[in-house]
């Protein structure tokens, strides 16, 4: 086994593709070349004459999840809230995103130098074109030079298809599973600190376990009074539907997707496909990866779409 240094440049894979060397690993979801024998049992790989590419990916390592919360239209002027495409309930909150963004950075950067820091948050807003929330965010770190910290940008990355806070959790660990190619030890997950109890809720939903699990309220919203009587049944509601399967919850996620975008992870976590189909109000109750595993249960087949 040879390790590949990720500065290298793609001309690096390329000699190394067709050095005499059986496999050559890099510590990222990059793409290598690699020349095999043509009786390799490593069937899914794909193959291309007498070469196939294969994903060899970092070890499994701690994510900082950040959700966002609006969109930043206009990236220069951040701190201006014309810059941003914000509901009237949102007027007076931009400088406490930004400082859900710092604490982010902050976390991943100083807490867990090898975490990786995911934004997440979809393209909600039809008025900023497909620019999701995830993005804008990504992008204020980067104009502010990461808060002084730089080398958090390499393993910073973006996660575009949430729509609302279940799945900015669940698809946050599917991203870092994408990313990685394993789901992360521990997640710790920024947002306002009024909604505490419903991200553990999800988590509990999820099954995720609470000693693989921190959460950072940094801050709340200047109205904190409404946030806290909108939030009262707003987790009312999560408690009643947990996997936020109603048609009321399906109604605002159709509304957050104005592009009509739709997340593929099940492509690369097709062991999650049982809990993403799964409906409730009942909790999930099945296996999962980051569960222990109890062979006295298997998880539901989901049903054949119907033509």
């Amino acid at each position: 086994m040879r390790l590949v240094n990720l500065q290298q440049q793609l001309a690096t894979f390329a000699a190394a593709a067709n050095a005499a060397r059986p496999v050559v690993r890099v510590k990222t979801g990059v793409p290598v070349a690699t020349r095999l024998e043509s009786d390799c049992p490593e069937l899914h790989h794909a193959w291309n004459a007498i070469y196939r590419i294969i994903f060899v990916f970092m070890s499994q390592h701690n994510a900082v999840v950040v959700a966002g919360h609006a969109i930043c239209a206009e990236i220069a002027d951040l701190w201006n809230e014309d810059s941003w495409i914000l509901l009237p309930f949102q007027r007076g909150e931009v400088p406490f995103y930004i400082e859900h963004i710092e604490a982010g950075v902050r976390a991943a950067a100083a807490a867990d130098p090898d975490a990786l820091l995911i934004f997440t948050g979809g393209c909600s807003r039809p008025e900023a074109g497909p620019w999701s929330e995830a993005q804008s965010y990504y992008w204020i770190a980067d104009r502010l030079d990461w808060f002084g910290h730089p080398e958090v940008r390499r393993r910073a990355i973006t996660e575009e298809f949430a729509r609302d806070s279940y799945e900015n959790l669940l698809y946050s660990i599917c991203r870092a599973r994408e990313y990685t190619g394993a789901y992360p030890q521990h997640v710790a997950f920024v947002s306002w600190e009024f909604k505490r109890e419903r991200f553990d809720l999800h988590r509990q939903s999820i099954l995720w376990p609470a000693s693989r699990f921190t959460y950072l309220g940094p801050n709340n919203p200047p109205a904190i009074d409404q946030a806290v009587e909108a939030e009262t049944r707003n987790r009312a509601a999560y408690v009643a539907d947990p996997y936020s399967s109603s048609p009321a919850f399906r109604a605002k996620r159709e509304v957050r997707n104005p592009f009509r975008r739709t997340a593929g992870y099940l492509q690369v976590c097709p062991e999650l496909t049982a809990l993403v189909m799964h409906e409730g109000p009942a909790h999930y109750e099945w296996p999962l990866p980051w569960t222990d595993s109890n062979p006295a249960k298997t998880a539901p087949i989901p049903p054949a779409a119907s033509d």
